[in-house]
């Protein structure tokens, strides 16, 4: 039977439940909607414990497509007509294994990932077909510690609190007892992204700077509040300055950088300045001929910064007037030092 599997969505807790009843209903044929949730309670988390009204509705889709399970019901108990049916066993469409295979693979690209060595054995037990690599993901294996994202991948999908030993540039060790939320990559590198314990104030820790990490059992783990994927759109890197706040920063682009700022833009709040606000910029800076003015709404940072200085003299910063004088402070000290060196 083939199936397609694009038709209901399905969390981790739900799939947990549909594989302890998949067994279940193999191996027995003397239960009832009563004695399922009793067996299905026994095996999970007592935190993720489930009503009988939860698995009526479980086993109410787990007749629906995708799997189709062909659950009988026989006065009060409930089993599977066919006793070598699994909802582990669903034939793919050649299309689903293309799907399939291509996400293996680019797992497969990171390293430190040790359990998703795995990956290969599934390849070759879903029986894919090889395909010449489609996605290719920016690595740097040479990175010290990157044999840690494996580690952290499990301890953040699982929940846990963590002390992190962790040695700054130029600074003493620290620790920190730290909730992970998220392993982000930027220029190359890697980051753990957590909240502080004492006050919940997000950090990141690169990992090749990082000298220790261990599990803190004692501590109950707090989720994060918010989408911190999307609160790093709406800035450039990972680093977010406590106490700092978003603000507008207009700039002015030349012809030849504003096109490639068009299509890849530095943050997720980015508009060009148009009407009589443009009118209003090219009559204050009349030296600025041709080019575009655009506004960002971001924070302040060091990857900011450096950002903006790597389109040389492409993009000027107009405003705000702090962070318009700390990048010419560091293009003047640059001038400086080339003086010197070619004097």
């Amino acid at each position: 039977m083939q199936h397609n599997i694009s038709t209901m969505a399905i969390n981790k807790d739900a799939y947990s439940r549909y594989l302890v009843l998949d067994e279940l209903f193999q191996t027995r044929r003397d239960l009832t909607t009563t004695s399922l949730t009793i067996e299905v309670n026994k095996r999970l988390d007592e935190d993720k414990a489930v009503t009988q009204r939860q698995i009526q509705k479980d086993i109410n889709d787990m007749m629906c497509k995708p799997f189709e399970a062909p659950i009988q019901t026989k006065g009060w108990y409930r089993y599977y007509t066919d006793s070598s049916y699994s909802i582990l066993n669903i034939e793919l469409s050649g299309e689903e294994r293309r799907l399939l295979y291509e996400v293996l693979s680019s797992l497969g690209q990171f390293d430190g990932l040790e359990h998703f060595e795995l990956l290969k054995r599934y390849t070759i037990g879903l029986h894919l077909e090889e395909r010449p690599q489609v996605f290719s993901f920016t690595n740097a294996p040479y990175l010290q510690n990157s044999n840690l994202i494996g580690l952290l991948f499990d301890i953040i999908s699982n929940q846990q609190v963590i002390w992190v030993k962790y040695h700054p540039y130029n600074k003493k060790m620290v620790n920190h007892l730290l909730h992970p939320y998220l392993l982000k990559q930027y220029n190359s590198r890697w980051y753990l992204i957590g909240g502080i314990d004492s006050d919940g104030f997000i950090v990141n820790f690169p990992l090749d700077r990082i000298e220790d990490i261990k599990v803190e059992p004692k501590v109950k783990y707090k989720p994060c509040n918010e989408d911190l994927s999307l609160r790093f759109k709406d800035i450039v890197g990972v680093t977010l300055t406590k106490g700092e706040e978003f603000q507008y920063v207009t700039l002015w682009a030349d012809d030849k950088t504003f096109p490639y700022l068009e299509t890849k833009h530095i943050v997720r709040f980015q508009e060009n300045v148009t009407g009589e606000e443009e009118i209003f910029l090219r009559k204050q800076y009349p030296d600025l001929q041709g080019g575009h003015f655009i506004r960002l709404y971001t924070l302040d940072n060091f990857e900011l910064r450096r950002e903006l200085c790597s389109n040389f003299g492409g993009i000027l910063v107009l405003s705000p007037k702090t962070l318009q004088d700390e990048i010419f402070k560091e293009i003047d000290d640059m001038h400086r030092k080339y003086i010197k060196l070619r004097s």
